[in-house]
């Protein structure tokens, strides 16, 4: 296999894994990310761990993920696009699509995207915090309650998902999308082009439609659960080296039987 782009949050990223160094300098900041507070020597030894990487090492191929940490859908699609731009590199692009065999999509908490409306023939930008001045303006405006407006959001989210895989597909880049939460589930599940992109988990026995569900049943997956490994718990709300291990077999799984 060739490359494979993993896209996606602090979850793809692999936030928290530093924790499992036996380097003596390694800063417990629990669920908080200082960059400065990790060396180059911590990221490289957490992207031993991450699934990214483990998923590569089965397929004897080659693992792209952005390099800040974070991030949401929206910066996911850009960070894939600007890698085959020709504009954006010296090179004429990054890498050709000819390169990548896979792209990996992880869908982050909905609500850090940002709602696309017209405002006065222009198209604006709006944060999707329940709390912002200028949504509930916009909802007052338009007579919509708050979770009127968030069934329009998550549909116009998951509609620049599936043009991205579209795209992609048509490159030849065949593409595979999982969920952290719920959000988009519907919408994926109900719609017959995702029936063979779609990642579910299996953990213990059981099919999980997203990392939350999992997660919310199996605690010990959080870094601030593993006992395992931590004999003084760090509190990190983000998924253990095992849960990476599990996320990676169920990608590798679903890439081999589809």
């Amino acid at each position: 296999m060739k490359g494979i782009i993993f896209a996606g949050c602090s979850f793809t990223w692999g936030h928290g894994l530093y924790y499992y160094s036996t380097m003596k300098n390694v800063v417990n900041q629990g669920d908080q990310f200082t960059p400065n507070l990790l060396t180059d020597a911590h990221i490289r030894y957490k992207n031993i761990f991450r699934f990214p990487r483990l998923v590569a090492n089965h397929f004897n191929g080659f693992e792209i993920v952005r390099e800040p940490n974070g991030g949401n859908d929206i910066t996911s699609i850009d960070f894939v696009n600007d890698l085959f731009d020709k504009n954006k590199f010296n090179n004429g692009g990054k890498y050709d699509y000819s390169e990548i065999d896979y792209i990996i999509l992880q869908t982050s908490q909905i609500v850090r995207n940002h709602f696309d409306v017209e405002v006065g023939g222009k198209l604006e930008k709006l944060s999707c915090g329940q709390n912002n001045s200028k949504l509930i303006k916009f909802l007052i405006e338009n007579n919509l309650t708050y979770n009127e407006w968030f069934n329009i959001f998550t549909q116009q989210v998951f509609q620049k998902i599936k043009d991205f895989v579209i795209f992609y597909e048509n490159k030849g880049i065949k593409t595979k999308i999982w969920c952290w939460q719920d959000d988009l589930l519907k919408y994926i599940k109900l719609d017959s082009y995702f029936s063979d992109k779609f990642i579910t988990f299996e953990y213990e026995g059981q099919t999980y439609d997203c990392l939350d569900y999992m997660i919310n049943l199996n605690e010990n997956l959080l870094i601030s659960n593993d006992k395992i490994n931590f004999t003084e718990l760090i509190p990190d709300q983000h998924p253990s080296k095992l849960c990476h291990e599990i996320i990676a077999k169920n990608i590798i799984k679903n890439i081999e039987n589809k």
